[in-house]
């Protein structure tokens, strides 16, 4: 690990311990409010109270990890801009979770999402799913908790234990005694902190080094212009159709069925709060990734002639934008200690949603189908416990998640693994009424085996697209104000002339066996194959073993697209069809919450 080339000043210590002060102010504020979190509906749902506009911003900030902050700008300077394709599949996700799914989880007034499950299926496919997310959620916790805390003690001296421990014991505690309410209201406070961050940082750059224009012409020069590619070839790290497949699979796996964001929709006071609550903070994600995007293109400006990871001033992508917050501002008092806050912000909000999360999956799938009479004052106490526990375990997690490599690969490919088979497992419930428990069981251990085969098998038979590369030329000057900050670089075999001064991963080229190309796949892909093989297998398996007859499914299981679309066809006990008589009923429920709403709102 490199040494420091940087100390924090008094004022940026001040203004770091002052976020994880006022976070924790929040969860004690909304302990002793909110009627001291007695009963568990106000601990993980605000007693549905929640107005859409701070339920939005925890959803912007939910996804706005330590991935967005810090690996999103790293991705972009490696790989180039096409990545902002992802900010377009998140106006699809917002449409698909606000039309197919949360109308149905919203009125079905469940805490933990995964009690569907069980109401569509049985407990065995419930404990499945259960287990899958769990898996994905501690990787995920890990690599948000620890990435920061990496970049940040190369090159500012605070220790990687220190920080890993600040974390996790400030989100840990007012996750705990704060409930939901206190998770919302201080991603609200940490949004404000990262979307300053970013914009900062792109701002200045683009004034230190001549505009706009000049972080364009550099990326031109840099061969990281290219917006779209609709080459159909499945093993390109990005292209339209990668994208648009694979990322909107990951989208909706996210935001559509994950606990933490289904959570959130059931806190609003109404579904049309929820779905306005969606659809701002969904594509309020997409703006954040563009600004995330734009950030990275900046970088790559700043440091055009003179690679940091060439020349060894860090050892990871992920640590580049800590060095960048350094070298623009280490003169100005308080400002790095406010952008490095930024980093800190998003780990404790994903940390902090997924801890509760997790407490809520415990507590309403397991201890209260084990002791189902537990009064409600003893089983608040126990979830609190638990999201204590959680959060302690996420510290662990942190200190072996350095062997997951780059973040954005990391978490898109085991999100793949593990979320799209269990977006699988919920579109054979929603969508397919003749899908029974079976299939969704096999479904969901093959989609599972599917991702986990292509992760291991791409270690093998990795893609051969190389990155684009990475300038050296100009490292015999001083690039940044502070002069010992700057590198002499000297001429290695890496440098072959003036023209040709560019380092790159050369993957060696042997000709693969035909059936191991499926390996080198792009990681987004891992999300389309695993979500289709869950469904496709789910389905046949369904048939085989006999599949479930929809008239005995209750409506409320379906997605209002196939109450709307499908159900003409499906015959119900009696004769009669589904659509004649219980659909219309559905409606009718629904529009007397409508027309309730709207009454609420003339007398607001």
């Amino acid at each position: 690990m490199a040494t420091p080339e940087y100390t924090l000043g008094v004022w940026d210590y001040v203004i770091l311990v002052g976020l994880l002060l006022v976070s924790a102010a929040i969860g004690v504020f909304h302990a002793l409010r909110g009627g001291k979190q007695k009963d568990s509906k106000e601990y993980f749902l605000g007693n549905r109270k929640m107005g859409a506009f701070p339920v939005s911003m925890s959803i912007i900030v939910s996804v706005m990890s330590a991935v967005t902050y810090i690996g999103t700008p790293a991705e972009v300077y490696r790989h180039g801009p096409m990545y902002w394709l992802m900010s377009v599949n998140k106006i699809v996700g917002a449409g698909l979770v606000t039309t197919c799914f949360l109308p149905v989880f919203y009125n079905l007034e469940i805490t933990s999402v995964y009690e569907y499950i069980d109401m569509r299926f049985n407990k065995f496919v419930r404990y499945g799913v259960i287990l899958a997310d769990c898996s994905y959620t501690f990787i995920y916790m890990g690599i948000v908790m620890y990435t920061p805390a990496l970049a940040l003690s190369t090159v500012t001296g605070i220790t990687l234990t220190g920080s890993i421990l600040a974390i996790g014991l400030v989100c840990t505690f007012y996750t705990a005694i704060g409930g939901i309410k206190a998770v919302i209201w201080t991603d609200v406070l940490q949004a404000l902190v990262m979307f300053s961050g970013l914009l900062i940082i792109s701002i200045a750059v683009c004034m230190d080094i001549g505009g706009a224009s000049e972080v364009w012409r550099r990326a031109e020069a840099g061969n990281r212009t290219d917006l779209l590619d609709f080459n159909i070839d499945p093993t390109l790290r990005y292209s339209f159709w990668t994208v648009m497949l694979g990322g909107t699979v990951s989208i909706v796996s996210s935001v559509g069925v994950k606990q933490s964001f289904v959570q959130r929709y059931n806190s609003c006071k109404s579904e049309l709060h929820a779905k306005v609550a969606a659809w701002i903070g969904i594509v309020g994600i997409g703006v954040i990734v563009v600004i995330a995007v734009l950030t990275g293109l900046t970088m790559h400006a700043y440091y055009y002639g003179c690679d940091p990871l060439t020349t060894e001033r860090v050892s990871r992508s992920d640590q580049l934008i800590p060095l960048l917050i350094v070298d623009l501002f280490h003169t100005v008092p308080g400002l790095p200690g406010l952008l490095i806050a930024g980093a800190f912000s998003a780990s404790l909000s994903s940390v902090s949603s997924l801890v509760n999360a997790l407490a809520a999956i415990t507590g309403q799938d397991i201890v209260k189908t084990i002791w189902k009479d537990i009064p409600e004052a003893r089983y608040t106490l126990v979830v609190k416990l638990l999201s204590a526990f959680y959060g302690l375990s996420a510290i662990g997690v942190a200190f072996i998640a350095s062997k997951l490599g780059d973040i954005i690969q990391a978490v898109l490919s085991f999100g793949g693994i593990f979320s799209a088979p269990i977006l699988g497992v919920f579109t054979l419930g929603l969508f397919c009424p003749r899908a029974n428990s079976k299939g969704a069981f096999v479904g969901l251990l093959l989609g599972v085996a599917v991702g986990i085969t292509l992760k291991v098998g791409s270690g093998y038979f990795p893609p051969s697209h190389a990155a684009p590369p990475l300038s050296v030329s100009e490292c015999d000057v001083t690039t940044t104000a502070n002069p010992l900050l700057a590198y002499s670089w000297t001429s290695t075999s890496n440098v072959t002339s003036a023209h040709n001064d560019v380092t790159n991963t050369v993957i060696p080229q042997t000709e693969p066996f035909p059936a191991t190309k499926i390996f080198s796949v792009s990681f987004l892909h891992y999300n389309t194959i695993d979500w289709l093989v869950t469904v496709l297998v789910g389905l046949m398996v369904s048939y085989l073993t006999g599949a479930t007859d929809p008239a005995t499914i209750d409506p409320k299981l379906l997605s209002p697209v196939v109450l709307n679309v499908f159900s003409c066809c499906w015959p119900s006990k009696g004769g009669t069809k589904l659509k004649d008589t219980t659909i219309d009923a559905v409606k009718e429920e629904r529009n007397t919450d409508m027309i309730i709403e709207e009454e609420h709102i003339k007398r607001v």
